[in-house]
């Protein structure tokens, strides 16, 4: 199993070449500078979009449960010059925290609303999102739209996913990708399996890692939003904000909070 040390340290690595997580950092940043901040992003991990955010000038507070993530964000953080006023760190529980301000703007990139794995932790996130919310305040955040036939596949064996390179020791990476979708609880288990091999590309470290998600379908999410008192401002099918479709591989929710 991989521990908390060794997946913030190769975080970045592993989803470096991510469609999405290439094209949500300057989506995220444009609305952050659009709201004039505060922004307070949720399961902000190493700081890969809270960063931008804060060189762009927005003050920003990222949360996350990972005290490792946090670290790695932090040397970031200061590589990159910026201040602890700029980027304020907190380690939380995304359901239920308290950071003590209101924000015009919460953002939860990269499906991390996915790990909320039952109804009511997605309800008490999104009552704390919130009661951090100013009058008015948006809350932005996407997940994967579900594919049928992606989940009837067979994933029992391992699939090679990608190659990357470990960011301390140089050596070649590979990843393979293992899933188990239960249908009856829309939960996706989803296990990886990291490889490290040296020049010769012998093997010398080996070790798992195992995600878990309730995905959501879109109608679902809607009446999930609407029943905890948010309104959609708009529902796009990509960061580039073209309409959502038949096609559409993501969900990007702008959800709007009215006055309390």
């Amino acid at each position: 199993m991989v521990q908390h040390e060794e997946w913030a340290e190769i975080y970045d690595g592993v989803y470096s070449d991510h469609p999405a997580l290439i094209e949500d950092a300057p989506f995220y940043v444009e609305e952050a500078v659009k709201s004039g901040g505060p922004v307070l992003e949720l399961a902000c991990g190493t700081g890969r979009v809270a960063i931008p955010i804060a060189q762009a000038g927005i003050e920003v507070v990222g949360l996350d449960h990972s005290p490792r993530m946090l670290e790695v964000a932090k040397g970031k953080a200061a590589a990159a010059g910026l201040s602890t006023q700029r980027l304020r760190l907190v380690q939380g529980d995304m359901a239920d925290f308290h950071v003590g301000q209101r924000f015009p703007l919460v953002i939860i990139p990269f499906r991390s609303f996915l790990h909320m794995e039952t109804v009511e932790d997605q309800k008490r996130c999104l009552q704390t999102i919130a009661d951090h919310l100013a009058d008015g305040g948006r809350l932005i955040l996407n997940v994967f739209v579900p594919k049928l036939e992606l989940i009837v596949e067979d994933w029992t064996g391992p699939h090679f996913w990608r190659e990357f390179s470990h960011p301390r020791t140089g050596r070649r990476m590979l990843v393979w990708d293992t899933r188990t979708y239960d249908t009856h609880s829309q939960r996706l288990h989803n296990r990886f399996l990291f490889q490290e091999l040296d020049e010769d590309g012998t093997v010398v470290n080996q070790y798992y890692r195992t995600l878990h998600f309730r995905y959501m379908f879109r109608y679902e999410a809607q009446h999930l939003f609407e029943g905890c008192g948010y309104e959609a401002e708009a529902l796009y099918g990509w960061f580039d904000r073209r309409p959502f479709d038949e096609k559409s591989e993501e969900m990007v929710w702008v959800l709007r909070r009215g006055s309390s």
